[in-house]
């Protein structure tokens, strides 16, 4: 066992738990600098975010959820609304917003951000909403303040903990959306 290394361990001197969430370790010092919303020509609160679902991660097997997303989409674009859009797999996902959502493309309503980096929590500070279909955008941005929309299609216990503190944090399945 010559070539064995071994390191000593740290000495621990309590262990506890977590009364909370982990996305307040970086919300409790954000400050919202508008940045993100300048560089995308937008105004605070006449914009809503949409993230796509990781429909192909392994622990997703709900199937692909874009068309409710779309859905959801032309509603708030119809509804006035500039719509800021992430689609997790682009070539899949812009196809259908081009498809589906062309006009709103070339109006400059709907907007898909590329080769730009943008703080996704200065985003959803200035965001009307966020939605999306995963947690933890809806809750940054619901422990920001900002309503948020996650259509996860499972139940997920952190959200019902969110939404029992009073924040602005809903759950929708396709039915519901």
């Amino acid at each position: 066992m010559s070539g064995l290394v071994t390191y000593p361990a740290p000495r621990l001197i309590r262990l506890g738990h977590l009364m909370g969430v982990f996305e307040l370790m970086w919300i409790n010092r954000f400050k919202p600098s508008g940045d993100s919303i300048n560089r995308l020509g937008l105004k605070s609160k006449e914009f809503v975010v949409i993230r796509f679902e990781e429909s192909r991660a392994s622990y997703y097997d709900y199937g692909d959820k874009s068309r409710l997303l779309i859905k959801m989409a032309r509603n708030i674009l119809e509804n006035g609304y500039y719509v800021v859009v992430f689609p997790r797999y682009p070539p899949h996902q812009e196809e259908l917003i081009r498809t589906e959502l062309g006009l709103f493309l070339k109006l400059g309503k709907l907007i898909v951000p590329r080769n730009t980096m943008l703080d996704g929590l200065d985003l959803a500070w200035h965001a009307r909403l966020v939605i999306t279909g995963g947690s933890t955008m809806a809750h940054e941005a619901a422990l920001l303040g900002i309503p948020a929309i996650s259509y996860f299609p499972q139940h997920y216990y952190i959200d019902d903990y969110l939404m029992g503190k009073g924040l602005p944090l809903y759950r929708c399945v396709a039915e519901d959306c």
